[in-house]
Order: structure tokens, then sequence, then C-alpha cells
């Protein structure tokens, strides 16, 4: 016992050097003054976090600088994240800077509430990483914020891998709804019921997943942590959303569709259960005098959302809704035979579960046609490919590179 608490201590104390040292070095190297007497130092397990000025943010001033590191000790790489959260200010903005080979600076407005800045950042063993972050208050009313850096313990799960892999982006390269992205648009930041998520539009070749036999497409990174994946060909090509003669109410757990995609489950997918989460499935039902409102929101104001607006469903399978096709780079102008959601061995259209018109009681729904074109004025009751998708629990691990000849594949538990 007592040569275990030595050698924990010893372990301490070479952090504590380490740290003490960092910030020696970074204060001679920003400035010529003496170490900041707000100056603080965190150790959790073999990450030091160092911050210079300290992690608590109050100025006034029209720009004001704060420094700060992290320290790996140890031999083996680790990943952490950086958090800005926001308690008071009015119009500021930040920008973040850092020493590291290919980082790319970012410069945002400053976040109302909590913001994770920098997610999943790799750093290899005996390293340090520096970073400036600079407070840009033009109107200086007084800017009251906090600087937190975390260990991420869980970097194998799918979510991560799949961040670590792709540069993340801010916002589109076209307009969501009006334009059809036909380019590698890459993975798109975003926000869901749940939190930040983070999405693939345009040309992608890098997010095909094998799992149970099947070949998916990745949609999304969902704000809990799941993965939501599309199937990359339709179950069939014959369905109907809701039967002729069904007492239809416009809810998506009572349609036909449904039904039939739960059969399929049971028989292709029911012995992966526990990878599937179950999830829910947003059929907008919002309705004006013009039909649902998710036309309008997608065509008219191009404004495709993740968060739902109408009734969730709650099922291990559903289907993708007009949004999430527009996100990816779906439109109703064009056709788009270059995004990740066409197929062209897919000879059919096929639906999403967002209605689009209300004719005396006929419900019409948005509907993919074949050649990657959005199209809203396809009847219920109308026969269509059936294409699914399912959320992959946050947990799982894969290996992999994404592309088609490397898919990624999920391990066994």
């Amino acid at each position: 016992m007592q040569k275990k608490y030595k050698i924990t201590l010893f372990v301490l104390t070479l952090l504590l050097i380490g740290s003490i040292s960092c910030i020696i070095h970074y204060s001679f190297h920003k400035s010529s003054n003496a170490i900041n007497e707000y100056a603080e130092v965190f150790v959790e397990e073999n990450l030091s976090f160092n911050f210079l000025e300290g992690k608590e943010i109050e100025t006034k001033e029209k720009e004001k600088i704060y420094h700060f590191s992290i320290i790996n000790t140890s031999n083996e790489p680790t990943y952490y994240s950086i958090n800005l959260e926001r308690t008071n200010s009015k119009n500021a903005e930040y920008e973040l800077f850092s020493d590291q080979k290919n980082f790319q600076s970012i410069q945002k407005s400053y976040p109302n509430g909590h913001d994770e800045i920098v997610k999943a950042m790799e750093i290899q063993g005996n390293t340090t990483h520096s970073y400036t972050l600079k407070i840009k208050n033009q109107e200086q009313a007084k800017v009251i914020g906090t600087i937190s850096i975390q260990l991420e313990k869980d970097m194998n799960n799918f979510a991560n891998i799949i961040l670590k892999n792709n540069t993340i982006h801010g916002s589109t390269k076209t307009i969501v709804g009006e334009s059809a992205a036909t380019e590698e648009e890459g993975l798109i930041e975003s926000t869901d019921d749940d939190g930040k998520s983070y999405y693939f539009r345009g040309k992608t070749e890098n997010n095909y997943v094998s799992f149970a036999n099947f070949l998916w497409r990745i949609v999304k990174i969902n704000g809990d942590g799941s993965v939501k994946l599309v199937l990359n060909d339709l179950i069939n090509n014959n369905t109907q959303f809701y039967a002729q003669d069904s007492n239809y109410n416009l809810s998506f757990q009572d349609a036909n569709i449904l039904n039939i995609l739960k059969v399929w489950y049971q028989s292709n997918l029911i012995n992966y259960d526990a990878f599937i989460a179950n999830s829910k499935f947003c059929s907008d039902t919002s309705y004006d005098e013009n039909g649902f409102l998710t036309l309008t929101r997608i065509y008219t104001n191009h404004n495709a959302i993740f968060e739902c607006l109408g009734e969730a469903t709650s099922s291990k399978i559903g289907l993708l809704s007009a949004d999430e096709v527009a996100l990816a780079g779906g439109s109703n102008h064009s056709p788009n035979t270059e995004y990740y959601l066409y197929n062209s061995e897919i000879k059919t259209s096929w639906w999403t579960l967002s209605p689009a018109k209300n004719n005396n009681g006929n419900y019409y729904y948005i509907e993919t046609d074949q050649n990657g074109e959005m199209n809203e004025g396809t009847l219920g009751t109308l026969f269509r490919g059936n294409r699914p998708v399912i959320n992959l629990t946050k947990k799982i691990t894969v290996t992999g590179t994404g592309s088609k000849e490397d898919p990624y594949l999920v391990n066994n538990p």
C-alpha cells in the first residue's frame, strides 16, 4: 500500500511540475510579465489543463485575450473537448487559435449558453496543445463566461470515430431546399431535439456502413450520440403509405408503411436488436390554408430542420423526413444524381414520412424520385419504394474507414 501511495504521489508531482513549467513557458512566450495571479491548473487522469489568465471570463474591453494549454503526460494518445459557456454577453464574438499544425482557427458569435467549441481533439502522448482565445466586444458591454476542458474517455464509439474522420463545417456550400447539393459538402454541424448534431450533405463517399448483412449510408449523428442510417437500397418498390380502405388519421404510428417496415425488421434485424436504438420518427403534421408547413419551410423559406414540430412516433425503424432529404442534398427544383441518397440501382420513387397536401381527406406525401428530385404531389395510396431508416445506439464501436470498399463495420458487443 505504501509503495502504491509513493508511486501515485510521484506521478502527481510530475504532473504539477509539468503544468507549472508549461505556465512559466507560456507566460514568457506570450509576454514578459510574471505569471498572472488568476492562473489555474486542473489535472484529470493523464491530462493537465492550464489556464494562464484563469478559466473565468469577465471583461468590458474591446478585445480580451485568454491563453490556455493541455498537456498529455502519458505515452498514449487521448482526446479532449473545449467548452465555452456564456453567463452574460451582448453581441460579442470569439476567435480561437492554436499552435497545432493544420488547426483551423474558429471564429463565431459568443455562444448562447453552453457550446462545445472543440470536440474530440486528439492529443498524442507527451505533447502540449496551446490555445489563444480572443474575445471581441465592440460594444464594450460586460462579457461573462467560462472556459472548460473535458477529457473524452469514450472515444471509440461510432459517433466520435465519424467526427475524427471528417472535417466539421459550420455551414453548407449551397442553400438547403433550393439547391441540389451535387458536390461533396462534408459533415455539417447542426442541432436537433437532443442537442448538437452533425449531418452529411452532398456527394459523400465516406459514409458507408455494413450492418446486419446490408449496406447503409450514414445520415447524421444525432444529438444524443446515436447514429442514423438509411438503407442504400429499397426493401420493395410497391408499398402504399396508407392502405386504400384504411381510416387514415395522419399518424405515422398507424400507417400501412410502418407495419411493413416492422415486419421487415422482425425478419432481418431482430437478431441485431441490441445495436438499434428506439428512436423518434417525426411526421410534421403542422398545417395552414396552403397545406402542410413542411412545404413552406423547405421549398419557400429554405429552412429545413431536424427539430420535430409535429407528432413523433417511437420506433426501432422508420423513414427519412423530407427535411432530412433536403439537408442531405435533395431539392424539388432539379434532379440530383450526385448526392449520397441517389442510387442508380433504385428504379422507382420512394416515400418520406412527411405529408404535403390534404385534398378532401386524401393525403399526399413528399417522395424522392429515382433521379434524386423531391416531389410533393404523391397520393398516399399509390405504390412507391420503401427505404428503411434505423438509429444505431451511441455505445457501439466500429472498424473500417467508411468508404464503399471499406465500410464501417459494427463490432460485436
